[in-house]
């Protein structure tokens, strides 16, 4: 029988100065049953202590007795506050985290203990959705004026939130294991990319030249556990190869997208722990042995080391000044953005170009065409795009907004963004159409514009534009023009109606070129748009022109995101107004109330706020981007 520890003994040693949790791994246990994914239940094995010998006794001991997480946080808050006080003059750490970080017997911050500083914040089974919830670890790095952030999380999403069973489809011979998993599973990776996007932004915020290093996961093993092996197994899923392919499969997608999400941030470190472990490193489907643990330790002691080369004042702002021990300065702050927008990170960069015709040439379009709202519409983007720190590349009035300079601006743009970056165009004037005479529209027969003042840019122009930007850079397109409800994926469409102050009852000017004008148009101009259409035909390589819209991703696919608030649907129009466009109006009003939300919401908000003859769209071309959907509007 083994000897027991006296509880209050237990504590006593517990408490002591340099103890390691990993020395008391005996005296304590996981209820496996009771436990949930990167969440286990860790309690004390009384096998090994001795809680008294009264039901009084073992009931207060039970009290005295901290629970895991918190046991950890003290353990390690003291030998961090001794390290400090014993001369450490190494980097400063803050660790944040699941149970990758806070695990019996040993874990990857009990293997980094004794080289570095770290002030200890994670616990078994925290979720990224709680880290940013709590934002522990942005004031305990301003506090301790941390160099480095830990950062362990989404586990629970790589291997199906705790439920993978919904997430794979029943065994069946003609699916390769890849094939096997739903695409319900992409949608849990997504939310944690959101997640992390807006973590690794908040840190670029409120702590700038902190960096945050986080990790994958590597291939666990299917066992007849309840979080692989068993809901395989209930799914007829038997074959341990094809079993260990999916997990391949879940933890490669995983890795992929929190992998690229993190290269957009110059002070985020993401470490690919795949084939780290050996088979026999593991400690259940989840959570490695301790050699396992100290495997993936050295690879954030690689990380932490290069982090913390250059020196930290080297790193931070010259504004920034941060002290051990005590809360740090705030760097010197730009000024503060209205309500509903957010500051830039700094870290990523932000163009923009705006563009508002109150007038157009007349000799191409038999009139001035004269709007009235467009200008105001322009400079009330532009003032958007430079409170959330966007470089601007112009404000295109009238005689400016000529097709050339904004496809310069637009090259300009897709010349130097990267990945992370983002380039915001807006739009206001005129929308209208010409005859589809490269052949992609199927739908309508016309492909649909907007009335720059030189000539009609066509949506097959701006699609052709979007081609040239890198992967991983955000296009924003707000268009408040008639017929832009798809101008992104090649058409041009929007509604307005009067302005911000008109009662919505009154009298619509709409943001369309006359039916006499358009076909005056098209008719002395057949021969220039034919010839543009057909050129961005020929340079597609497409045999009988574009493809069509509908599969025109698949044929010609974007490398970037183009998202595209518009006006109105493809088949509305946009009103004008003497102060603004309806569209626009209502788009400022919500800024203004506070919004704080992501982009799907922020549409939501604007159609409330419109009448029924009128919807803006928000549509999405190109690579999927999780964190951009994610992200409040316009932020940087």
């Amino acid at each position: 029988m083994a000897k027991k520890i006296q509880a209050e003994e237990l504590i006593r040693q517990l408490y002591a100065p340099g103890a390691k949790l990993e020395d008391f791994a005996k005296y304590f246990k996981i209820e496996a049953d009771e436990s949930s994914a990167f969440r286990p239940r860790v309690v004390y094995d009384t096998a090994f202590i001795d809680m008294g010998a009264t039901a009084e006794a073992r009931q207060r001991a039970a009290v005295a007795l901290p629970g895991f997480n918190a046991l950890v946080r003290i353990m390690r808050r003291g030998s961090f506050e001794l390290k400090l006080l014993g001369g450490y003059d190494g980097p400063i750490l803050v660790a944040e985290g699941d149970s990758w970080f806070t695990y019996p017997k040993l874990d990857v911050i009990g293997a980094l203990n004794d080289r570095y500083a770290i002030s200890h914040l994670a616990g078994a089974g925290d979720t990224l959705t709680q880290m940013l919830e709590q934002d522990e670890y942005l004031e305990e790095t301003r506090r301790v004026g941390a160099h480095i952030l830990l950062l362990s999380g989404g586990g629970n999403d790589a291997l199906g939130g705790g439920n993978l069973k919904v997430h794979l489809r029943p065994f069946d011979p003609r699916l390769s294991p890849a094939q096997h998993v739903r695409s319900s599973f992409n949608a849990l990776v997504d939310d944690a990319a959101k997640q992390f996007d807006q973590i690794f932004r908040r840190i670029a915020r409120e702590a700038p030249g902190v960096k945050a290093i986080c990790h994958g996961y590597d291939y666990a093993i299917p066992a007849n556990g309840k979080w692989l092996g068993n809901p395989m197994q209930e799914l007829g899923i038997t074959n341990r190869e094809d079993q260990r392919a999916i997990v391949h499969e879940l933890i490669d997608r995983f890795t992929l997208a929190i992998g690229r999400l993190a290269a957009r941030y110059p002070h985020v470190v993401f470490l690919d722990t795949r084939g780290t472990l050996a088979d026999n490193e593991w400690t259940d489907e989840l959570h490695p042995n301790p050699a396992g643990f100290r495997k993936v330790a050295e690879k954030f002691d690689a990380a932490i080391k290069t982090a913390a080369s250059s020196s930290r004042s080297a790193a931070l702002a010259p504004s920034v000044k941060r002290t051990r021990g005590k809360a740090a300065e705030e760097p010197a702050a730009a000024p503060a953005p209205r309500r509903g927008l957010k500051v830039p990170t700094r870290v990523n960069r932000g163009y923009s170009l705006h563009i508002g015709l109150n007038a157009v040439d007349p000799g191409h379009y038999g009139g001035p065409q004269t709007l009235y709202g467009c200008h105001n519409d322009a400079q009330a983007m532009a003032a958007i795009a430079r409170e959330c720190g966007y470089d601007v590349m112009g404000v295109l009035l009238d005689k400016a907004g000529t097709v050339q300079a904004v496809q310069t601006a637009i090259r300009k743009a897709a010349k130097e963004l990267a990945a992370g970056d983002i380039f915001l165009i807006t739009y206001a004037g005129h929308g209208a159409s010409v005859p589809d005479y490269s052949g992609d529209e199927r739908d309508d027969g016309r492909d649909e514009t907007w009335c720059l003042f030189d000539r009609q840019l066509l949506d097959d122009e701006l699609y052709a534009e979007w081609l040239e930007f890198r992967e991983g850079v955000r296009v924003l397109v707000v268009s408040d023009s008639c017929h832009s409800g798809s101008v992104i994926r090649a058409t041009a469409a929007g509604l307005v109606t009067i302005d911000a102050t008109a009662s919505l009852d009154a009298g619509p000017r709409a943001r369309t070129l006359p039916d006499e004008a358009r076909r005056l148009v098209n008719a002395n101009h057949q021969a220039l748009y034919r010839s543009v259409a057909r050129g961005l035909a020929a340079s597609a390589g497409q045999a009988g022109g574009l493809s069509p819209k509908s599969s025109r991703q698949a044929v010609n696919p974007l490398a970037c995101t183009v998202r595209l608030l518009s006006g109105c649907m493809d088949n509305q129009t946009s009103g004008d107004g003497d102060i603004n466009g309806l569209f626009t109006s209502r788009l400022l009003q919500v800024l203004e109330q506070g919004f704080r939300a992501d982009y799907a919401a922020f549409h939501k908000e604007i159609v409330k706020r419109m009448p029924n003859s009128q919807t803006p769209n928000h549509w999405v071309v190109g690579r999927k981007d999780a964190a951009f959907d994610g992200q409040q509007p316009f932020e940087i």
